[in-house]
């Protein structure tokens, strides 16, 4: 972990307790899962197709739950928030080949930016409407 801590464009993954693998940017601040086994990697395999709604990402999120990643590409960017079950907002700027993701609802800075809010899967939904079934 040290290595990868040093290293901006590196990232750290998780499995955590039910086999879901997790990608984390060296430079994100979210913490660990209780149980979860830590490893370098840069990308991880996850199955399902990522789902994005970009409306309103045109402008720079912010607040304390959005990090810098040090990721030079949209896609890596994209990929690397999907994978993550903390991260619900990716974006990326061309122009200066910055990407920042995490969390936050306040999307009203400097223009310039690309990317997405993370869309809930087919199965996601489903789960939410039984467990409102009481």
């Amino acid at each position: 972990n040290a290595r990868c801590q040093d290293c901006a464009v590196c990232s750290r993954w998780f499995v955590s307790g039910d086999g879901t693998c997790h990608l984390r940017t060296a430079l994100a601040g979210y913490a660990k899962s209780p149980g979860g086994t830590l490893g370098l990697d840069k990308m991880c395999a996850k199955k399902d197709e990522l789902f994005w709604n970009d409306y309103g990402m045109d402008r720079k999120c912010g607040g304390d739950m959005m990090f810098q990643t040090g990721i030079a590409n949209e896609r890596d960017c994209a990929l690397m928030c999907g994978h993550d079950i903390e991260c619900f907002v990716y974006q990326f700027h061309a122009g200066r080949k910055e990407c920042i993701a995490g969390q936050s609802f306040d999307c009203g800075g400097e223009d310039g930016w690309v990317g997405g809010r993370k869309k809930p899967t087919a199965r996601e939904e489903i789960k939410k409407a039984c467990d409102n079934f009481d």
